[in-house]
């Protein structure tokens, strides 16, 4: 097929995407299998192989002279999407674009005072939540009306909250690092950022390593033991390393994979697309920043149905690969070379006084 670029739109990309995947395959007949599992209850709109091997040999756009319905065209785009490839006929939005519909946008990065055995006075800001924010500006964002600043502690609760209702928010780090991310999770989710519950009503938090006692908050606790989660993971717990409870399984960091967290809605003040960027490292941080920059998957924040109580919540955990292991090496140096997400999408509804994990919930890429 010449003249072909991954980046085009139309049944030429269909038939690129179709010949490509079932290589991967290699049956038609298995491939019309997998269709229907991704599109449970959609009798009326089978996908069969010969469908697929004429949609497959299209040649250009010009000549796309095969007979189908809108309903397998969604269909199509439905299982493409369950394996996390790109949109079939019509570009996307990601999560950059759903940001940039606002005309203000607020960086949020957090700060702390310098140590005292330290001379200098002025806050510190993390140079790798820094790096994130810097990346980020190159982006399209960048083009938007934007301000960047420093959220130090509690202290400022009123006039942060009064501030992040002004526009989109992205707020860089984790919340054992930044105060902004807890401030906005906890609008997200409902809660008072001072007020501890349970942890099996949290889709999700952080267990903190001993160095982050002094940082609890609603979303993260550095005294768990096994009683407060389940058996396995509380079974897996380590004292000396920073870990992810997420749908009731345990992500923790390691000298081989490092975890990152997109937690995304758009805000039920002003529909603007709020987000925070949670790296169980600051590392993870900015490498969450350069996977939303670059080729990502199409990833869009609905609009809220006013029917519901709450906005939707859209959640992407990814885990990062870091490069081989050296014994000499400090962990904090080595890089990423690559990272996938742990699964698809997840999208948390909030039903029945509390936020549900959709029922796919639990499927690994």
């Amino acid at each position: 097929m010449t003249g072909y670029d991954e980046n085009d739109y139309g049944f030429e990309r269909l038939a690129y995407m179709l010949r490509t995947r079932k290589k991967e395959i290699r049956a038609w007949t298995r491939f019309a299998k997998e269709i229907a599992v991704a599109n449970p209850g959609a009798d009326s709109f089978t996908i069969g192989r010969k469908l697929l091997k004429n949609l497959a040999s299209i040649e250009n756009d010009n000549n796309a002279n095969v007979s189908m319905k809108i309903g397998q065209l969604i269909a199509l785009d439905r299982y493409f999407a369950s394996i996390n490839q790109r949109p079939i006929l019509v570009k996307g939005m990601t999560l950059i674009d759903s940001i940039a519909e606002a005309s203000n946008i607020n960086f949020l990065v957090g700060s702390r005072e310098p140590p005292k055995s330290s001379k200098r006075r002025d806050l510190v800001v993390s140079h790798w939540d820094l790096r994130a924010t810097t990346y980020l500006t190159r982006s399209r964002l960048g083009q938007k009306r934007y301000e960047t600043w420093d959220v130090n502690g509690p202290d400022h609760w009123n006039s942060i909250a009064t501030r992040i209702r002004t526009g989109a928010n992205i707020a860089i780090g984790s919340p054992v690092a930044n105060f902004a991310s807890e401030l906005l999770l906890c609008m997200m989710f409902a809660v008072l950022p001072n007020k501890k519950i349970p942890v099996k009503r949290l889709p999700f938090f952080i267990v903190g390593a001993d160095r982050d006692k002094g940082n609890e908050s609603v979303f993260v606790r550095t005294k768990i033991d096994a009683t407060q989660v389940d058996a396995d993971v509380g079974n897996k717990l380590v004292k000396d390393r920073r870990s992810l409870v997420f749908g009731g399984r345990l992500f923790a960091a390691t000298r081989q994979h490092d975890y990152a967290l997109l937690v995304a809605q758009r805000s039920a003040v002003n529909r603007h697309v709020q987000s925070v960027l949670l790296g169980l490292t600051g590392r993870g941080t900015y490498q969450l920043a350069r996977i939303l920059q670059g080729d990502q998957p199409q990833q869009t924040v609905p609009e809220w149905d006013e029917g519901e109580s709450h906005p939707p919540i859209l959640l992407v955990l990814y885990r990062l690969v870091l490069e081989s292991d050296d014994e000499n090496q400090d962990v904090a140096a080595k890089k990423v070379v690559n990272y996938s997400a742990v699964q698809s999408p997840v999208l948390l509804r909030f039903t029945n006084g509390k936020w549900r994990f959709p029922d796919t919930f639990g499927q690994s890429q």
